[in-house]
């Protein structure tokens, strides 16, 4: 379970949702930093990199991230419907957990990786026996256009993605097309259209948005928060605009205890929203909702060492005092 959003042509943001954590910290790979691939070799002159990595022998496991550039990324579960090819010499070999690394360092734009996906061979390739190989489609944006990567049989598709959604398995094109079931839904006070001569009103106020479904299915969640990004007022002050793409986030958060599946009870760990125009990476995490910021802008010329900043994840209360 998790959502992404692609919120005023500037900010990509993401619900993980999981029963567990990785111990995710916020990690900063910088220009420098030798990135070891299984097929590609090793890398030191790349572009930087800020988002939310397991680290693990040295390797920065990105769930989502940006870069330098303003080309950001988020992974999301795509479970029985991914499918990776084999290792091509025809093609750039990239193991699963090197798409979002590559993709970051070596690319400027959506339209890089447009034009590159074709020639990527996706392969099943485990990052090690605790990290087994795992089944994911991508969302991706650059403040001038946002698309949908899936990995088929045929290769990396790429979709077009004017929503700026996106949520688990199955397919894009499938949310994309389940939309049209919901086209009578409207942000406005319900009007009597059930049948001509009832004379029937609202029995309440705020009925608008009446028939959104609530439940946390991938397809549900991809159309309540299409519903709320596309409705939702934008904001023109920066803060405003952020404070409102984690509202937009919030509208699909796992709560804990009420999703229950085999694997575990699912809750929201963090949702994380990446200002693609300044390099700003915001987050909270489920215990914690206070907004964290994290800048390229404040990291260290010169460093080659990854930096990693463990989730602040202790709530905070403050207490008014009184006159």
């Amino acid at each position: 379970m998790c959502t992404a959003i692609y919120y005023a042509d500037r900010f990509l943001g993401r619900n993980l949702d999981l029963g567990y954590r990785y111990r995710e910290s916020v990690c900063i790979t910088p220009g420098g930093y030798p990135l070891r691939y299984r097929y590609y070799g090793t890398d030191s002159n790349h572009y930087r990199v800020i988002g939310m990595a397991t680290v693990a022998n040295g390797y920065p496991l990105y769930y989502d991230g940006m870069n330098e550039h303003g080309l950001g990324i988020c992974a999301l579960n795509f479970k029985g419907y991914c499918k990776y090819t084999k290792p091509d010499a025809k093609k750039l070999c990239l193991a699963s957990f090197e798409l979002i690394p590559y993709l970051l360092t070596k690319m400027k734009s959506v339209a890089e990786i447009k034009e590159k996906a074709a020639s990527i061979s996706l392969t099943d390739e485990a990052f090690s026996n605790d990290f087994p190989t795992p089944e994911l489609h991508y969302i991706a944006a650059d403040g001038n256009e946002c698309i949908a990567l899936e990995p088929r049989e045929d290769g990396i598709r790429i979709y077009e993605n004017p929503i700026g959604v996106l949520t688990n398995n199955p397919p894009f094109d499938y949310h994309k097309e389940n939309l049209r079931c919901y086209l009578n839904l409207t942000a406005d006070e319900v009007n009597d259209r059930f049948s001509n001569g009832l004379d029937m009103k609202p029995f309440s106020s705020a009925t608008g948005a009446m028939g959104l479904p609530g439940d946390g299915s991938s397809a549900s969640r991809f159309v309540r928060t299409a519903f709320n990004l596309r409705n939702a007022d934008r904001m023109e002050k920066k803060s405003e605009a952020i404070n409102q793409a984690f509202h937009i986030l919030s509208s699909a958060e796992a709560i804990r205890g009420t999703v229950k599946e085999r694997e575990g009870t699912y809750m929201t760990q963090y949702s994380s929203v990446m200002d693609l125009k300044t390099g700003t990476y915001y987050y909270k995490t489920y215990c914690r909702s206070i907004i964290t910021s994290i800048s390229f802008k404040k990291t260290k010329s010169g460093t080659n060492e990854l930096i990693r900043l463990p989730l602040r994840t202790s709530e905070e209360f403050f207490e008014e005092a009184l006159p």
